[in-house]
């Protein structure tokens, strides 16, 4: 009897981890665009560079002034080492505008699975951005000034 009863709540357990995955799968796949020359649509590119790991053309989306502060080098060595991104869920919080300044918070969710259960861990970041006032089929508007994540970008003294 003992036995059937771990047999019943594996099964349980094994069907609540498939379902969230799933759920997860699904709100992974319905990530909507932002409007370009938009500032959220830069912070959106910045981040899904990094989960393409192609971390030169996050690079290019980070503003003059924060690269004088995080060199290419520095920018590539930690972007290479954090692979944590592809497993979060981002979703836009909202974006203040001020003249040629725009601030984009957004929310970073990890679902974990464990044979304990399921746990989330979510919390906030902000991006600073400015407005280059110019827009070409190659450069975004908006160029990213500050960021934590999904690293601190600094080089070393």
């Amino acid at each position: 009897m003992l036995s059937n009863n771990k047999i019943t709540i594996s099964i349980i357990f094994t069907f609540i981890v498939l379902l969230i995955i799933s759920l997860v799968i699904v709100s992974i796949d319905n990530v909507k665009d932002f409007d370009t020359g938009t500032p959220e649509r830069t912070v959106q590119l910045f981040l899904q560079h990094m989960t393409d790991k192609e971390f030169d053309q996050s690079y290019k989306l980070v503003s003059e002034g924060k690269k004088a502060n995080c060199s290419l080098v520095t920018f590539l060595s930690s972007a290479s080492r954090y692979d944590n991104t592809s497993g979060n869920i981002i979703s836009h919080k909202e974006t203040l505008t001020y003249d040629k300044i725009a601030i984009v918070t957004i929310y970073v969710t990890n679902i974990e699975a464990s044979p304990l259960g399921v746990s989330d861990h979510s919390f906030q970041e902000v991006f600073t951005l400015i407005s280059t006032e110019t827009q070409t089929d190659f450069m975004e508007p908006w160029v990213i000034t500050e960021f934590q994540y999904p690293f601190n970008c600094v080089n070393p003294k």
